[in-house]
């Protein structure tokens, strides 16, 4: 399993019968079902890792262990729609904890802040818009981060975001709202004089 850095994933227009036929097959112990999952979701779940640990090794390394859980744990899904935001919880799940063996830290704290110790505007400015929005986006603290890219990136319903988070919707939508209005604030010069980025 192997991905290169500058992939992009496309949520994957699977109706209900494909879902419930992939989790079926999972369940039976069908290691092509497994290839399915991982050709279906596996850049999405690769992309999501990367962005918690900021590694590509251990992002792989995630990754290979997110689908070895799929297949031993697929019967603790007892809702098979809701199979996107189980995996992808399972992959929030196995980041949180890799990165508490290495540095003994949590992400899950939540303040009044919503970025890290610098700012965008305290960060180089060489890059066009969407490069300074991803940029700022990043410099966020992680709790935010992982909401924006979950909406904006892996195009998952708040509903979904609140499954992986293990959260509420409600709070979904209150750390989007915030981080919405904070990168509008930190960003609104740049946007000013280019075309509008909005998350």
């Amino acid at each position: 399993m192997h991905h290169t850095r500058n992939e992009t994933w496309v949520r994957p227009n699977t109706d209900m019968n494909g879902h419930n036929n992939l989790v079926e097959r999972l369940r039976a112990g069908k290691i092509d079902a497994l290839g399915d999952a991982y050709d279906l979701y596996g850049k999405g779940i690769y992309r999501f890792c990367l962005k918690i640990l900021g590694d590509h090794d251990e992002a792989q390394d995630a990754v290979q262990e997110v689908f070895l859980l799929v297949l031993s744990d697929i019967h603790d899904l007892r809702d098979e729609e809701r199979f996107v935001p189980w995996i992808f919880r399972i992959a929030y799940r196995e980041c949180l904890m890799m990165i508490r063996r290495k540095k003994g830290v949590s992400l899950d704290v939540v303040d009044d802040a919503v970025w890290n110790d610098e700012t965008p505007l305290d960060l180089a400015s060489h890059q066009d818009l969407v490069g300074q929005v991803r940029q700022a986006i990043e410099s966020m603290q992680p709790v935010y981060q992982h909401v924006v890219h979950l909406r904006v990136y892996e195009h998952l319903s708040y509903s979904e975001i609140a499954a992986v988070l293990d959260t509420t919707e409600a709070a979904v939508r209150a750390r989007l709202f915030k981080a919405r209005k904070a990168l509008a604030r930190k960003l609104n010069h740049l946007m000013q004089e280019g075309p509008s980025h909005g998350v």
